[in-house]
């Protein structure tokens, strides 16, 4: 098997951990990655906008360029892979302002390499929120990170308070945020 072969099973795997763990998808068998459920109405409402989220949301939009992305943060997944032992990976966001009417969070997710082996990142489309008046990419990056920890921690209600943090009081220095990542993870975990 070559490198690039060994990579490319590599991203197989980044796509499946990250596909669980961060998008919420679940896998089908003979099919792959599918959204939790699928629904019309947005997943999440963020300081009283809506955000879609790719395992509830079908994705309808053009897929937007690479080019055009801003990294907006990045954290740890400590256990992006479950297993014996779990498989931490790097989680990088980016916001992507090319859609004229959406703002689109990317995520491009790693598994660390020293338990899982070299591998390309896996890219997938995370999130997306309209465009509103007084909007930016860091803004628009907070609600939608916002609505992907809602998800990750299952809570429903913006207001609704994870019990990650009692649960695992180190989690901020287990999953290692970004400063802006790391605002939006104490907004939902503390």
């Amino acid at each position: 098997m070559t490198l690039e072969e060994i990579k490319e099973n590599g991203m197989n795997r980044n796509a499946v951990a990250a596909g669980q763990a961060v998008l919420g998808l679940v896998v089908q068998f003979g099919v792959g990655l599918m959204p939790h459920k699928e629904q019309e109405e947005p997943a999440f409402v963020v300081d009283s906008i809506p955000v879609y989220h790719i395992g509830y949301n079908p994705y309808e939009l053009e897929r937007p360029s690479l080019k055009q992305r801003m990294k907006w943060g990045e954290f740890i997944h400590p256990y992006m892979m479950i297993g014996m032992p779990d498989v931490p990976g790097k989680v990088k966001l980016y916001v992507n302002a090319g859609d004229e009417k959406y703002y689109i969070m990317i995520a491009c997710a790693q598994l660390d390499p020293s338990y899982s082996g070299p591998s390309y990142p896996f890219f997938a489309i995370a999130c997306w929120t309209p465009k509103v008046a007084g909007d930016s990419r860091i803004k628009a990056g907070e609600r939608m990170f916002h609505a992907m920890l809602m998800h990750m921690d299952d809570l429903s209600d913006e207001h609704e308070k994870s019990t990650y943090a009692d649960d695992m009081p180190h989690w901020e220095s287990e999953w290692e945020p970004s400063a802006r990542c790391l605002t939006v993870f104490r907004k939902v975990r503390a």
